[in-house]
């Protein structure tokens, strides 16, 4: 019989062996502290039927007790850790955010350093993307990004800025498509590469901007319309609209120009560095860059009327004509006199 059995057959014996030998000392054996005295004081009062085992399933009650506390601190563990994860995600995001809000508070586009796709689309499968939406505790839909948007999107890069080219133009609310299904427009906004998913969906365009915030790949919940009011006061806090105001009149400007022929989207195919085809996001993938369309002399139509008379150069709008069974795209026209060739000089990036 175990003395820990001896100890606790009175009650009385047990007060005054609490009392007088065990308060704040080692019992005298160098076996049983204190608190492990009070420790398995409690599993008794807990556990009363262990009184009544013997030195075996005693034995055993207490092994299988003392699993169950380290399985249970293991998971204590694993969610403490979890917690410090979530809280140092958070953390970042507020960085990120603030860095957007100052960034975002002054935007001026300029040319890409050469595309960023296929860093980007390499980041979003390593899981180095940042995810904002209203929890701040958002994953970045890293697949649906794959198999829905990366693998299906042409990449346009920007060279010129075309929303400056046509601010005259006043084609704020003109409908204008997409010359892909999926597009990756490919920006460089005050020292940051800026890449604007964009999808068709029948007569709309909805896009979102991706930044690369220091090492990370910023994306968002958040979607744009083409033609969407993204209009904000001046104070640092509506700087997230204002990417959106500023993305959405570039997209617009180029997918004119691209439709009337003013610019041409050039393929272009990456040359290969012994580093692509491992994975996905390293494949090979040809990209256009969007510039200034062939100059030359325009077909006598496009100039003047048919009786002859000069006019003076201006869009003719593309729209959508609907018929009973479908619609088709009636693409924009740049007509009358004289050329763009002040783009070039003037809004070259």
């Amino acid at each position: 019989m175990s003395v820990l059995h001896n100890v606790y057959s009175d009650k009385s014996e047990t007060a005054a062996f609490v009392k007088q030998q065990l308060r704040g000392k080692e019992w005298r054996t160098g076996q049983l502290s204190y608190e492990d005295f009070q420790a398995y004081q409690h599993i008794l009062d807990k556990y009363p039927d262990v009184k009544t085992m013997d030195s075996a399933a005693r034995h055993k009650f207490f092994i299988d007790k003392k699993d169950e506390l380290i399985r249970e601190m293991a998971s204590l563990g694993r969610e403490d850790q979890k917690t410090r994860e979530n809280l140092k995600d958070i953390e970042t995001k507020k960085a990120v955010i603030e860095t957007l809000l100052d960034w975002g508070a002054d935007l001026k586009i300029q040319r890409p350093h050469g595309i960023s796709f296929r860093k980007m689309r390499k980041a979003f499968a390593e899981d180095r993307t940042i995810y904002l939406d209203k929890s701040l505790h958002g994953v970045t839909p890293k697949l649906d990004f794959e198999k829905e948007i990366f693998r299906f999107a042409e990449i346009l890069l920007i060279e010129h800025d075309w929303a400056a080219a046509f601010k005259n133009a006043d084609l704020a609310d003109s409908v204008v498509k997409l010359p892909y299904d999926v597009c990756a427009f490919e920006f460089r906004f005050s020292d940051r590469p800026v890449i604007a998913l964009a999808t068709q969906f029948g007569t709309d365009i909805a896009f979102t901007p991706v930044v690369l915030i220091d090492d990370w790949w910023v994306a968002t919940d958040l979607a744009g319309r083409i033609g969407g009011d993204y209009e904000s006061d001046e104070s640092r806090d509506g700087a997230y609209l204002r990417l959106f105001n500023e993305v959405s009149r570039q997209i617009r400007a180029a997918c004119i120009s691209l439709d009337a022929e003013v610019a041409k989207a050039e393929v272009v195919r990456e040359p290969h560095t012994g580093q692509h085809g491992r994975n996905a996001h390293q494949m090979l993938k040809p990209y256009h860059v969007v510039s200034l369309g062939r100059r030359g002399p325009r077909p006598l139509a496009s100039i003047g009327t048919e009786t002859g008379r000069r006019i003076r150069l201006h869009f003719r709008r593309g729209h959508w004509r609907h018929f009973e069974a479908h619609k088709t795209w009636i693409k924009w026209q740049l007509v009358g006199s004289p050329d763009l060739g002040f783009i070039d000089k003037h809004h070259k990036l």
